[in-house]
């Protein structure tokens, strides 16, 4: 080997070696994301108007959120934000971080596999392009490359898996530290049946145990069918805060608080629009709100139910890129709709993607308040008196509904009257393995052994069942339930996937062993909820009773109406999130009815029955009056006054 003698060159030689040992051996400088944001992440052009540097001062209630991910005292994170409020460049910014700064493993969950593709080409791959610090760790995209791909990017000391929240076998990977659910709103309720993505992800960080990381962001959606609002409430439940620029008391931004004056045309005049302090009720306009969020601060509402777990929810007007004046336009506009649907559902993406809070439909609320009001015992008592019947006079055929699941059977037992006309008389839960036979066992005992006292004092017995055979790995035990019982009018039934098919079919399809009724639940459900909204008694009217709980309600308002991409006709599917086992068994019950004993025509016919048997009886003895017990006096032979002997 040359050695270098003279001066110059040993310098040179000296130099060389001092630059390569602060490239590769000099530690990086411990620094919080917020830090590391602002010295080395670059905005892309592709992403944002504002590109180039990181500013902190931007979106300054991005900070805290920052500093919490990479903070070693905190495993879990949860932001509810509206859109384009930053939440992505967190994630993206905690990308960088621990590729660069804390070189670790790492899955980012998006809705699905197309979006997650998306994502990764336009936002993952310009930000690796434009960061020195990253591109250097992460080569160009090759797809013969296998260290860098779409879905799969290799660094030292880890590698980033982007996945679809719709496709499991990319969720049970490779142990993660670092876990992104992005737009968790959106993602699948049941990761391909294989259960919720959250837990399934969660279980990928257990070997990193207090060291992992977990960032779970989203806008919310409602407030029965939101991922995101029950994971904020597991935490700290921050609010941001901002001063009022007059008297500086700190406040979160209400949406009510906002004013404005609209033309004659429904515009909102910019010039007008201002927010209402709180505090002292002085105009802030609108130029006055980038120095509020610079001032702001993040306040905790909570002890958190879940160790080492904070969550941020930021409201759409401290938003960084939301002007007042448009916010306020967008809110006129929806609200001016003419039809009621097009303006609930323009009102929902506002208040959720918007103003990033919890839509609440008022509709639907009305719908329950109104159907609990109905709820009320047929005999007209109360509390705990005893109950003296539960089907009313003019009920007189007894149906039952069974939706099978995989852990329980819910039944619904529903009494029938003249023109369908119609009771709840009990929801039932039987719990158990549906796969074994005692829990068929328990459900036959159910349905044969149990009776209803008639208001005439008839118990009634339950005259006909269909049970739902629509779960395929389910389907073979209903049939092997059913056939036996047909005799009992217990019926098979599937729901067809055509939207026009007719409420009973001609003929059961033959199945081994026994018959399957394939019903138009689609055209039942119509009927079901054409009668649920029914507001005054008369024929088909839906009578409630106390089983008519607020989680039975929610239950049989699930349903909603949605066209069907293929045929271009209306369908009724669930509200995701939410469960629809009720208006199932509901409308199972009501095929029960067509199927069953008695045609629909003749059930006038039966409660007239009912009330002849009711006259017949004869009517009970009166009760003999309790006899008088003799008084006996101390001798067995009475007094007389001067003896008798």
């Amino acid at each position: 080997m040359t050695v270098a003698t003279h001066p110059a060159g040993r310098a040179a030689l000296n130099r060389v070696t001092r630059e390569r040992f602060r490239r590769h051996c000099r530690p990086l400088p411990r620094l919080t994301m917020s830090q590391w944001a602002e010295r080395y992440r670059v905005l892309s052009p592709e992403a944002t108007a504002n590109h180039g540097p990181w500013r902190n001062d931007i979106a300054p209630y991005l900070v805290e959120i920052m500093d919490a991910l990479s903070d070693r005292t905190t495993q879990e994170v949860t932001f509810v934000a509206p859109s384009q409020s930053g939440k992505s460049e967190v994630l993206l910014n905690a990308m960088g971080y621990f590729m660069h700064q804390e070189p670790s493993p790492m899955i980012v969950v998006q809705p699905t596999t197309e979006t997650g593709e998306a994502f990764s080409k336009d936002r993952i791959a310009p930000m690796l392009r434009d960061a020195p610090a990253l591109g250097k760790l992460v080569g160009a995209a090759r797809s013969r490359d296998s260290n860098n791909t779409i879905a799969s990017k290799t660094y030292p000391g880890g590698q980033l898996d982007i996945v679809g929240s719709n496709a499991p076998s990319g969720l049970a990977m490779r142990p993660k530290r670092f876990v992104a659910l992005d737009e968790r709103d959106r993602h699948s309720a049941n990761a391909g049946g294989e259960g919720d993505v959250k837990r399934i992800v969660y279980a990928r960080t257990r070997s990193y145990q207090r060291r992992r990381k977990i960032y779970e962001v989203s806008s919310p959606t409602d407030d029965e069918s939101s991922l995101i609002w029950p994971s904020y409430l597991e935490g700290t439940q921050e609010v941001y805060e901002v001063p009022c620029p007059s008297c500086g008391v700190f406040q979160t931004l209400e949406f009510d608080r906002l004013k404005w004056q609209t033309d004659a045309a429904g515009a909102v005049n910019p010039a007008s629009v201002h927010y209402h302090c709180a505090a002292c009720e002085t105009p802030i306009p609108t130029t006055a709100k980038g120095r509020m969020l610079r001032g702001g601060r993040w306040r905790a509402t909570a002890v958190p139910r879940v160790p080492y777990k904070r969550s941020f929810w930021l409201h759409g007007l401290c938003a960084a890129f939301a002007l007042w004046e448009e916010v306020a336009q967008e809110f006129v506009s929806a609200n001016s709709q003419s039809d009621p649907a097009k303006r609930a559902t323009q009102l929902r993406a506002f208040f959720n993607t918007t103003l990033g809070v919890l839509f609440k439909d008022q509709q639907q609320e009305t719908q329950k308040a109104t159907l609990l009001a109905r709820a009320r015992r047929y005999d007209g008592g109360s509390g705990d008196e005893p109950v003296r019947f539960h089907v009313p006079r003019d009920a007189a055929l007894l149906t039952a509904g069974v939706d099978v699941q995989h852990d329980r059977f819910e039944v619904i037992v529903r009494a029938w009257g003249v023109g369908e006309t119609s009771w709840l008389i009990e929801r039932a839960i039987l719990r158990g393995d549906t796969t074994q036979d005692a829990t068929w066992t328990a459900l036959d005992d159910y349905l044969t052994g149990r009776r209803w006292a008639h208001e005439t004092g008839t118990p009634l017995p339950i005259r006909a069942v269909t049970v739902d055979a629509g779960d395929g790995a389910m389907s073979k035990r209903v049939y092997q339930f059913c056939a036996p019982r047909l005799h009992r009018h217990v019926y098979a039934i599937k729901g067809s996937s055509n939207e026009t098919a007719p409420l009973i079919p001609a003929k059961p399809t033959k199945v081994k062993p026994g018959r399957l009724y394939v019903c138009g639940v689609n055209a039942a459900m119509d009927v079901f909820n054409r009668r649920l909204n029914a507001d005054t008694v008369g024929t088909g009217y839906l009578h409630l009773n106390d089983y008519a709980s607020e989680d039975y309600v929610t239950q049989v308002l699930s349903m909603r109406r949605v066209i069907n991409p293929k045929t271009r006709k209306r369908r009724w599917e669930a509200t995701p999130g939410v469960r629809n086992e009720c208006a199932d068994a509901e409308v199972y019950a009501y095929l029960a009815l067509l199927l069953g004993p008695v045609p629909v025509a003749s059930l006038a016919g039966e409660v007239a029955k009912l009330g002849e048997l009711a006259m017949k009886a004869p009517e009970p003895a009166p009760a003999k009056a309790a006899p008088v017990a003799a008084k006996l006096s101390g001798n067995w032979l009475p007094r007389r006054g001067k003896g008798w002997l």
